[in-house]
């Protein structure tokens, strides 16, 4: 390859390395039907290429450690389609395992409850969390398997996680139920508040952000949308008595005008 410059340079081909593959991206390809010229191969030959894929595929990870980071990362990788997480997840999550696989600590342990615990702790460090239920639902281990796995990575990689705040999770909630855009945005109004800031300490933030988003709701008035509090209530992993408790305390703090108004961006919304 020759630059702007006129300098030459080695030219490379094949994807860009990565740290989601145990190999990082650098794998040995073996073809199965045809040649390189796209010419159909013989049975002789498919055979020998089979045997080659097989101790091929068993050399890429010859000792349990490493066969262990391949497992693992294949497990993220399948979670991460399965909840269609973004790739900056994906790659955070990938870095967490390989962190806890340099630090010895799968020995003994689950490799699915590790890597479900990265992807869970990879959501809080990048503020895009996800309920520890919705990865229970399609992860390969029991939610108690993963709870004490993402204690284990929070205490051993010294993980600097910040706490979950209820206008984390309002996006999602608003999505799930359909929420109108004028009431999400009131909501978010409400979960940005200070006097729900302070109502929102030790309180579970998804019910927090659930009952701003009814109260929103039930403060439109709109009558062509059907948002209850079982629906939030099932969005958000969460019940319905906390919701109504939480908007209790929303009613009292709007009687005290603590609440904000309604600013003028809601106006652009239709009822």
């Amino acid at each position: 390859m020759t630059t702007d410059d006129g300098d030459r340079q080695p030219a490379r081909g094949g994807t860009p390395t990565t740290i989601r593959r145990h190999d990082k991206g650098l794998p040995t390809q073996i073809g199965y039907y045809r040649d390189g010229y796209g010419n159909q191969l013989s049975s002789k030959t498919q055979r020998r290429f089979n045997r080659l894929r097989k101790w091929d595929d068993r050399a890429k990870a010859s000792s349990t450690h490493l066969q262990s980071l391949r497992t693992g990362l294949g497990e993220i990788a399948r979670l991460v389609s399965a909840t269609d997480l973004p790739t900056s997840i994906h790659d955070r999550a990938a870095r967490l395992f390989r962190d806890a696989w340099d630090a010895n600590l799968l020995r003994g342990r689950s490799i699915e409850a590790i890597a479900t615990a990265s992807i869970f702790a990879a959501c809080r460090l990048e503020r895009l969390p996800r309920f520890l239920e919705e990865l229970a639902t399609v992860a390969r281990v029991e939610e108690t398997d993963i709870k004490n796995a993402y204690k284990l990575l929070n205490r051993e990689l010294d993980l600097a996680t910040p706490p979950p705040l209820p206008q984390d999770f309002l996006p999602r909630l608003a999505n799930a139920v359909d929420a109108h855009r004028r009431v999400e945005r009131r909501a978010h109004q409400l979960v940005t508040a200070p006097a729900v800031g302070i109502l929102a300490n030790g309180r579970q933030p998804a019910g927090v952000a659930a009952a701003c988003l009814y109260h929103a709701h039930k403060e439109s008035e709109m009558k062509n949308l059907r948002l209850t509090q079982q629906r939030l209530a099932d969005a958000g992993y969460t019940t319905s008595t906390t919701i109504r408790n939480v908007r209790r305390k929303l009613l009292a703090l709007n009687d005290a005008s603590d609440l904000p108004d309604p600013d003028a961006t809601l106006a652009d919304y239709p009822r």
